[in-house]
């Protein structure tokens, strides 16, 4: 795919040279029309099929520009020229990608620009998609489901743009791909995971969110896993003779201090899993992580540099060892249109050979159901409690600190043994406009 004729951008670094094409807050936002999706959904088949002819004319149908960024020489970003009718950015990496699929919905809120163009740089994802307007855009809207949210909130609106998008990938590329979503907190902690489907880490079948927790100890030092949360009170197995994680954390004891899962209310987790606008999907699949960025990380300094770039390593490593996991994958009710050949990876013997190729329905219920005997505290919150209950009525403000998430964790028993308590008492004061809030 010849993109040299793409209007080159400038900037010292692509998160500059892109920043005015993200999280815009505009007055004129739309929701998309069927046409529109239509004519998105063909725009997307066309790049992952590099059908030049196509994307030019879908180019221009859609009222993008097509740019490009120095030394990206497979890379082409797609801007709307006017946010209201196109409100997501498109970043497209063409020829032999990874099978990853970035994403960043709350752009202008959270402050995760760093962390995705670094993402994006120093990994080989066939694609990130970001919101080009900011989430309160569409004051006086409700988006379906998540009545506190507004319909231009990209996490949060099953109706969206960005989540039409985020379908037409997953339609091509099913959980054969990773989805990695990336937000940013106002919290002293690094990272905290969550697979957003309010269930443990799925260990019968593969899984990135298990895969990235373990390559973290491989890459980030004791004191700094110290300080990654898990959404997931168990992660089997060790590294340098410390377990993953345990009932009772102590510092130094374990790697990962743990909370109860976060409720699904990620429109996005929720079309990977199954699901839709008011219901979550039967079962985490496997495919979908939800990464919360501190401010250490997110920092403009050295420190936050060289945290991205573990991140990053840490990524590239999980990557490989999802795609040869010897454990089966999860049966989807429809069969996938794409396939990405990996680069980073490609399946081994073991997995061809060790690995059924599916897990049922079936077998993926059972699985939840002695789930729910053995935390029944974590489902009974979140099968009353998994839309509006969690949002909050200030989640407007210029930094979100995901309190869906951090409210959804202090509902956790105190009986709960299995449960990290220290963390649900962690009441640093917020940074932003939302006060006293608890933090991640």
């Amino acid at each position: 795919m010849d993109i040299s004729s793409y209007k080159e951008l400038s900037g010292e670094s692509l998160q500059a040279a892109t920043n005015d094409f993200v999280g815009q807050k505009i007055s004129d936002y739309k929701e998309p029309t069927d046409a529109l999706t239509k004519n998105t959904q063909i725009f997307i088949q066309a790049l992952n099929d590099e059908n030049e002819t196509l994307i030019n004319q879908y180019v221009s149908k859609l009222n993008l520009a097509a740019c490009r960024y120095p030394g990206l020489d497979n890379v082409a970003i797609y801007v709307p020229k006017d946010k209201g009718d196109f409100p997501v950015t498109i970043f497209w990496r063409f020829g032999p990608t990874d099978n990853l699929i970035l994403e960043s919905p709350h752009e202008g809120r959270d402050g995760v620009q760093r962390v995705v163009c670094d993402l994006f740089l120093n990994t080989k994802a066939k694609c990130l998609i970001r919101n080009a307007v900011h989430p309160a855009s569409a004051e006086g809207t409700k988006a379906s489901g998540q009545n506190k949210r507004r319909t231009s909130d990209a996490a949060h609106s099953y109706t969206g743009l960005f989540t039409d998008v985020h379908k037409k990938l997953f339609n091509m590329y099913g959980v054969d791909a990773v989805y990695l979503q990336v937000h940013g907190m106002g919290s002293k902690r690094l990272m905290y995971l969550t697979n957003q489907k309010g269930t443990q880490f799925n260990e019968k079948l593969r899984s990135f969110p298990m895969s990235l927790a373990r390559q973290f100890t491989k890459v980030f030092t004791m004191d700094q896993c110290n300080n990654i949360t898990l959404g997931s009170h168990r992660v089997p197995g060790q590294q340098d003779g410390k377990p993953y994680t345990i009932n009772d954390f102590k510092q130094g004891a374990a790697w990962f201090p743990t909370h109860s899962p976060c409720p699904n209310t990620c429109i996005q987790a929720r079309v990977v899993n199954g699901g839709g606008a008011t219901n979550t999907g039967k079962t985490d699949r496997g495919a979908f992580l939800h990464l919360e960025s501190g401010p250490k990380l997110r920092g403009s300094d050295a420190l936050g540099q060289m945290l991205r770039d573990k991140l990053c390593t840490s990524v590239n490593m999980a990557m490989n060892d999802w795609n040869n996991s010897p454990l089966p994958r999860p049966a989807l009710p429809f069969k996938p249109s794409n396939i990405i050949t990996p680069i980073v990876a490609t399946p081994s013997t073991a997995r061809m050979t060790l690995a059924r190729a599916e897990l049922s329905d079936a077998e993926l219920e059972q699985y939840e159901s002695d789930l729910r005997k053995e935390y029944p505290q974590d489902y009974a919150v979140y099968d009353s409690k998994e839309n509006g209950e969690f949002d909050d009525d200030n989640e407007h403000g210029d930094l979100d600190e995901d309190v869906t998430i951090t409210r959804a964790l202090t509902f956790s028993k105190p009986e709960n043994t299995k449960h990290n308590e220290k963390d649900d008492k962690n009441d640093d004061k917020s940074t932003n406009k939302n006060k006293n809030k608890l933090k991640v």
